[in-house]
């Protein structure tokens, strides 16, 4: 709802589950403008397209962006990642988030729900602030 405004209340933790598309990006953007950690579990990437990227440019790391264009990866990656069940395109996805992450001054855990038969769409990502955890 673009009339909602966004709170300006801190907080320590930001926390995402079933996080389609770029809803994982708004979450980790949200706490690196906080200060917190994240704790994200991304699901759809193929509802990532050039139409519902919220303005955040992909790919999100600059090394991943070296090597594709966010046509290529909108286009190419996430559906793979998604609509053609490609599992190593859905950890490239989530390894290019990570790496932004760290880009941006978090230290970066990447984990999987278990039992991994549960769910194909497993990981989760956990950014401690470096910062803030001094």
């Amino acid at each position: 709802d673009p009339s909602h405004q966004p709170t300006t209340e801190t907080f320590d933790l930001a926390i995402g589950l079933h996080c389609c598309g770029s809803f994982t990006d708004m979450v980790m953007q949200l706490a690196l403008s906080r200060g917190a950690d994240c704790v994200v579990c991304p699901c759809c990437n193929g509802a990532m397209t050039s139409k519902t990227t919220c303005g955040y440019q992909y790919p999100r790391s600059k090394f991943v962006r070296g090597l594709m264009s966010q046509e290529e990866y909108l286009g190419q990656l996430s559906r793979a990642a998604d609509d053609l069940g490609n599992y190593q395109a859905k950890c490239l996805i989530e390894y290019d988030r990570a790496l932004w992450a760290r880009d941006n001054g978090f230290d970066v855990q990447l984990f999987k729900l278990t039992p991994e038969e549960s769910t194909p769409k497993h990981h989760v990502l956990y950014l401690a602030n470096r910062i803030r955890n001094r």
